[in-house]
């Protein structure tokens, strides 16, 4: 049984999408079968995940609305390992009075509950808001990973995204844990990153993930290309901090893996 992770993050520009897609295409890299899901309408991950066709008969929107099977709807990347299932573009009425159906959270997880036995790795990328996208791909994860723009205000908002996550949580009674609290778009040399990043260690100790994700110009640019920058230029900073975040998320799992609480999740 693979792992589920959803992507989130309280506050927007903090890298979310960079890092749902190049996480996805370094653990495609690594061998790891995996899943991109593009939850938010904006489409932003569908477009520079490397999906060579640009016109998309099926969307994430025909399999929330049971249209269409998993299969059906995933098309290739230009990693082999890496299928992506594109943003549910231009949400019909239909879709958007899903909220309003009894149990339309789950709706996401129940789409990709026959066919996530085949991955190793589901990343979801959700909107930039707690709406009902978001809440339908917290619902379908086993973990959930934070990346958190390395500034003070940024770095403040952290705490109201853990306090919401913990609060959808508990209403909605899901047995999701925490992957970890990533720091993007650190400047290695400032001081005031290096002080972000050592409180934060020091207040939540593992949860923050070791892999640090700096403030890189070619990761700013990568978009361009609409491709992974993993791919496009794999001896980058960039990319070589999201191949090691890979790593790290593997690690991590592997340990988990080991812990006997972990066999009855």
């Amino acid at each position: 049984m693979g792992e589920t992770i959803c992507i989130v993050s309280h506050k927007g520009g903090v890298g979310k999408t960079i890092t749902a897609v190049n996480l996805a295409a370094a653990l495609a890299l690594a061998g790891k079968r995996t899943l991109l899901v593009d939850c938010d309408p904006q489409g932003s991950a569908t477009y520079i995940a490397g999906i060579y066709k640009r016109k998309f008969a099926l969307t994430l929107e025909d399999g929330l609305l049971g249209r269409a099977s998993l299969n059906r709807i995933m098309s290739q990347s230009c990693v082999y390992y890496l299928q992506v299932i594109p943003a549910p573009f231009g949400r019909t009425h239909q879709a958007a009075n899903l909220s309003s159906a009894p149990g339309a959270e789950r709706v996401l997880k129940n789409f990709l509950m026959d066919d996530s036995w085949y991955f190793d790795y589901i990343i979801l990328d959700t909107p930039a808001s707690f709406g009902m996208l978001t809440l339908s791909a917290l619902a379908a994860a086993d973990s959930v990973l934070i990346p958190t723009q390395c500034e003070y205000l940024a770095y403040r908002s952290l705490k109201q995204t853990m306090q919401t996550l913990v609060t959808v949580k508990n209403a909605y009674r899901l047995s999701l844990h925490l992957a970890g609290i990533l720091f993007t778009m650190v400047e290695e040399d400032a001081r005031l990153s290096r002080l972000i990043v050592r409180s934060a260690r020091r207040r939540m100790g593992g949860r923050v993930f070791e892999t640090l994700i700096p403030r890189n110009e070619q990761l700013r640019e990568s978009p361009v290309y609409e491709r992974p920058l993993v791919v496009q230029d794999i001896f980058s900073v960039g990319a070589k901090s999201y191949i090691a975040l890979a790593a790290e998320i593997m690690k991590r799992r592997l340990r988990n893996a080991s812990k006997p609480n972990n066999h009855h999740r």
